[in-house]
């Protein structure tokens, strides 16, 4: 992840997933990590091709990951095995004017039954102001600006 982007990661909906959450609708980093929750709930990768009308499938490295968009910028990454996801993160680049991505994230996310989580893995209603709001308020965001604004001094 660069300075300049804000994570999001998309789980889909399960019953674990609900019985994970806390009250305050976090997960615990141990929960994330030790459990497979697309294992869960199956999605082929190809499903994430519907975002290729606004980011452009990209190079990958790995023929495991499907790359949409730029990983320096503005990307999803759709990591599996055989076809099926094991972890999607996506990235959006501080830089540029990221809401056209952001309303088919919020989309995707409502019509395939998908939860977001921010970097902290405290979830993210699915709604493009409270998202929009929790990155422009975010530690990330801040940092990139004071690291701008330092370079922008010498």
């Amino acid at each position: 992840m660069a300075i300049w982007q804000y994570t999001i990661i998309m789980l889909p909906k399960s019953k674990n997933l609900q019985d994970l959450l806390h009250k305050s609708n976090s997960l615990e980093d141990m929960a994330y990590e030790m459990t497979n929750f697309w294992e869960l709930a199956p999605h082929k990768k190809d499903e994430f091709l519907f975002f290729n009308k606004v980011l452009p499938v990209g190079n990958s490295w790995n023929k495991d990951i499907l790359v949409l968009g730029n990983t320096e910028s503005n990307c999803i990454e759709v990591i599996g095995a055989n076809n099926f996801v094991e972890e999607v993160i996506i990235r959006l680049d501080f830089r540029t004017v990221y809401t056209t991505i952001l309303d088919y994230i919020i989309d995707f996310s409502i019509f395939n039954g998908m939860v977001l989580f921010d970097n902290n893995l405290y979830q993210l209603q699915l709604n493009k102001l409270f998202i929009d709001t929790c990155i422009k308020n975010s530690e990330q965001l801040q940092l990139f600006k004071a690291l701008t604004f330092i370079n922008e001094k010498d």
